[in-house]
């Protein structure tokens, strides 16, 4: 599917125009779209809805972080995005809205049987050297290590998805966050003395965790995604803490850092961060 586009007068808040893919992803014809008010029209959560509107009032080009839709009769959907000032037309200032599927609810990316007392832990590996001894295919060899590895010091209940590029995620079951992260901190020590050996290939990488617990009203989807942005947080600030807690401003800052050039269509930027279905 083409990416969906919009048209959108910031100081007014109308979609300008939009194409058939705009339509077919908010699940409406294209003629319910323009004139409406972008807020209404595009339903997200609470805080993809926070994101965009943010942006727009920021006014500068900025690729999103992966945002919740809500299409009309149909399951959830995370998006990726660009926004993209345009120059200024009867004073009026018309901003590019182009959003792009990732994943939905039915993807393998999604936690099965997920309840609201579960936390989600996505865990990621980066900083590995590529050069000619070390490539993509070794990054997936040692992730399909990493997982037996978390095979052997989860709970029992618990389960660990099939690595999907450089990360993995793990469903803990009835646990809050404090004690998701002690449970986290075993398991990160586990993976250094099996797989951050001084003297290896990998006795650089850095592995980092991101937590996100279930809340009442929130989907396996959109919790997977706030812990994804946790990790991409731990990721980016760094520091001796690798176990990060989603926190309400993780989009905000993650937003922030994703400035963009006019045209970028950068392809599919949060699957890396997002694994597969658990086992």
């Amino acid at each position: 599917m083409d990416d969906a586009f919009f048209s959108i007068d910031v100081d007014s808040g109308d979609i300008l125009d939009c194409n058939d893919a705009a339509a077919h992803l908010l699940g409406v014809a294209p003629a319910a779209l323009t004139g409406e008010v972008w807020n209404r029209a595009i339903a997200c959560d609470a805080i993809s809805h926070s994101v965009l509107t943010h942006a727009l009032q920021a006014g500068r080009r900025l690729m999103f972080p992966p945002l919740i839709l809500r299409p009309r009769g149909g399951t959830e959907i995370a998006v990726g995005g660009l926004l993209l000032p345009g120059q200024s037309a009867n004073q009026r200032r018309v901003y590019s809205l182009r959003l792009w599927p990732l994943f939905d609810e039915s993807s393998q990316c999604v936690p099965t049987a997920f309840t609201p007392s579960d936390t989600l832990a996505v865990l990621g590996v980066d900083q590995l050297c590529y050069d000619t001894q070390w490539g993509a295919a070794d990054t997936a060899r040692l992730m399909v290590d990493i997982r037996d590895s978390l095979l052997e010091i989860v709970r029992s209940g618990d389960t660990v998805s099939r690595p999907m590029a450089s990360s993995v995620l793990i469903t803990l079951r009835d646990v809050d966050i404090e004690g998701a992260r002690d449970i986290c901190r075993a398991v990160l020590s586990h993976i250094h003395r099996q797989h951050t050996i001084p003297g290896t290939e990998t006795a650089g990488a850095r592995i980092c965790v991101g937590l996100a617990h279930g809340a009442r009203g929130s989907s396996a989807l959109a919790t997977l995604v706030t812990a994804n942005n946790a990790l991409l947080q731990a990721q980016s600030v760094g520091g001796p803490e690798p176990i990060r807690a989603a926190s309400e401003d993780d989009h905000k800052r993650a937003a922030r850092h994703r400035g963009a050039r006019a045209g970028d269509r950068p392809p599919l930027p949060e699957k890396s961060c997002t694994p597969g279905r658990p086992h």
